[in-house]
């Protein structure tokens, strides 16, 4: 049996329960994305930072790259969006779009260090021999983070979460946050 096609058989079963082309699907991404831009039109009253990010998976056991943008609603209280890209490996791609509220719940000198939870939207895409299958999967984050200033505009950010799906995988991820305002 090919190595490609003992991996494909092992693809978690999450694969093939929701069909991302359907009306259900379609709505859940038009409402989040809607949200989205909501949220970043009226974040001029807030603190906003935007950066880049490297990430690991547990489930896929790959590396990620992506990008992460924090609104800041409180001193305390901040919305924090995020979509990873993992690379392809054995003909399956991976992507992960988070939408998380972080909680900081102490800072120790410049540090701090926060609780998160939200939601995640993964996606997968499987190759094999010419044909291919995507699916999509819901779950819920939950973990913490620390954060750093490094310069008078830039953070550095280091944050492991779990997420809770039929895909359970823990996200461990770095990253830089430039300030915009």
């Amino acid at each position: 049996m090919p190595q490609n096609l003992k991996y494909w058989l092992n693809v978690p079963k999450f694969v093939y329960i929701i069909n991302p082309k359907t009306k259900t699907m379609r709505r859940l991404l038009t409402v989040f994305v809607l949200s989205l831009m909501i949220v970043t039109a009226s974040a001029q009253k807030g603190d906003m930072k935007i950066g880049p990010l490297v990430a690991y998976g547990s489930e896929i056991k790959n590396p990620g790259f992506g990008i992460k943008f924090h609104y800041g609603i409180n001193d305390r209280i901040r919305l924090a969006p995020d979509f990873i890209y993992y690379l392809e490996k054995n003909d399956v791609t991976w992507w992960e779009l988070n939408v998380n509220g972080h909680y900081t719940f102490s800072e120790s000198g410049d540090m701090a260090f926060y609780a998160l939870g939200g939601l995640n939207l993964l996606g997968v895409k499987v190759n094999f021999m010419g044909a291919s299958t995507s699916d999509s999967e819901m779950g819920i984050n939950l973990g913490a983070g620390v954060q750093k200033p490094l310069t008078s505009r830039l953070l550095g950010v280091a944050e492991a979460k779990y997420t809770l799906s039929s895909a359970d995988q823990l996200v461990i991820s770095v990253g830089f946050l430039f300030n915009l305002n």
